[in-house]
């Protein structure tokens, strides 16, 4: 009888719900892929036309995802205010050349903070994301291993298709053994090493694989050899933090004395490479917090004094060769729509995170984005804007349910 129940037994079909659940799993995958893997530049020659497929293919992915709702815009003024704001501001600017490319920006970093996760946790089958994971940390190791034992082939794929920003960047990261990856610089690099390794050992924690254990120990390995970044060293330390937290590891149990005691020696680690880098982070040359922002010679002088001149009276879409435009988000935002959109931009990544990490994780990732801001303007570029919205799947799959986070459209 067993037999022919089963064998009587209707095959059973895909339901629309299985299908979109696939579905949402293959954008966000792609979404992954395409942040932290898509070249940036043709033979060595950085180009734009990258950065606005990247855009456009994020925009696309976003509209397509089921598992996704919108805050209502019909009366979100945040909203309004951070597409229209660099809008009215472009009409008023001075002449220049349009940037069309900060304009899409912009628009897609808009459309990324409105989300909201539109599915419980356990209806979304994470196991492919958490393979895509894995293959990215893979990856990024490996080509981190070969730039610090100067393999050739690393170097050339490096630099033929991962040169960004500027065109002696990363030839220059890679002469002096920074394993930067894919993201061409360590101050981005580091941020996204360290996410890759909450990522791993969440993983190892949550699925027991070791292989998400060695990579989380590469990835602290490649964040130590950044030691001439400062972002990197402070990962390192909210890295230690995080590891040594009561919630991942309870005291009672008998890992915590390893873990424990693992993280004190790679704080101290931290803190005696930190020590013979302060000079360099804070006074030295090239790329530092001083060569930024020094009154005298600093590569924001000139649009510092654009922004405090002109709080109400920015650049918008337009480009202006006097002013340097880069390497600090709060400059960035203030040149484009002034200082009321900067704090708008803020406040919304504010709700984004308190939404999808729970009102008490939200505040440490929020004050990290904000340091990070400092140094490099990392909410308008296309890398984080493909991988925001995956990335906090991830981190919702892999976190235990807050009882604050909802999911419920009237929220915020």
């Amino acid at each position: 009888l067993v037999v022919i129940q089963v064998a009587a037994r209707p095959k059973r079909h895909k339901s629309a719900f299985d299908r979109s659940s696939g579905a949402t799993s293959l954008i966000l995958c792609t979404l992954l892929v395409i942040g932290s893997l898509a070249p940036s530049s043709v033979s060595g020659v950085i180009s734009p036309a990258i950065r606005g497929v990247i855009l456009v293919a994020v925009a696309i992915g976003i509209v397509l995802l089921r598992h996704l709702h919108f805050l209502r815009l019909s009366w979100n003024l945040a909203f309004y205010a951070m597409v229209v704001l660099p809008l009215f501001a472009t009409v008023f600017a001075p002449s220049g050349r349009l940037a069309w490319q900060q304009g899409l920006t912009i628009l897609v970093l808009a459309l990324c903070l409105m989300c909201r996760p539109g599915t419980s946790e356990g209806e979304l089958n994470p196991r492919a994301l958490y393979a895509t994971v894995t293959l990215i940390s893979f990856i990024e190791v490996a080509l981190g291993v070969g730039v610090l034992v100067s393999n050739s082939g690393v170097t050339s794929l490096l630099e033929r298709w991962y040169a960004d920003f500027l065109p002696a960047l990363l030839p220059n990261m890679i002469d002096t053994h920074q394993p930067v990856g894919t993201f061409a610089t360590h101050s981005i690099a580091a941020f996204y090493f360290m996410a890759l390794c909450v990522f791993n050992l969440q993983l190892f924690r949550k699925r027991g694989t070791i292989v998400n254990l060695v990579l989380a120990l590469g990835l602290v390995a490649i964040l130590a050899n950044l030691s001439r970044s400062l972002s990197s060293l402070i990962f390192l330390v909210v890295l230690v933090a995080w590891c040594i937290s009561p919630k991942r590891f309870p005291r009672s149990s008998r890992a915590y004395p390893v873990v424990l005691a693992c993280a004190s020696l790679l704080l101290s680690v931290v803190l005696i490479r930190w020590a013979g880098s302060l000079q360099h982070i804070f006074a030295g040359r090239s790329l530092s917090i001083g060569d930024r922002y020094s009154s005298t010679s600093g590569n924001l002088e000139s649009s510092l004094n654009r922004v405090i001149h002109n709080p109400i009276a920015p650049l918008g879409l337009r480009t202006d060769k006097s002013l340097f435009v880069g390497d600090s988000g709060f400059v960035v935002l203030s040149l484009r729509g002034g200082i009321a959109f900067a704090l708008v931009v803020y406040y919304q990544m504010s709700r984004f995170l308190r939404f999808w990490l729970g009102t008490r994780l939200w505040v440490g990732p929020f004050l990290v984005v904000l340091l990070f801001e400092i140094g490099i303007p990392n909410l308008v570029q296309p890398r984080l804007l493909a991988m925001l919205i995956p990335m906090a799947f991830v981190y919702r799959s892999l976190s235990p349910a807050d009882p604050e986070r909802s999911t419920d459209r009237k929220i915020l």
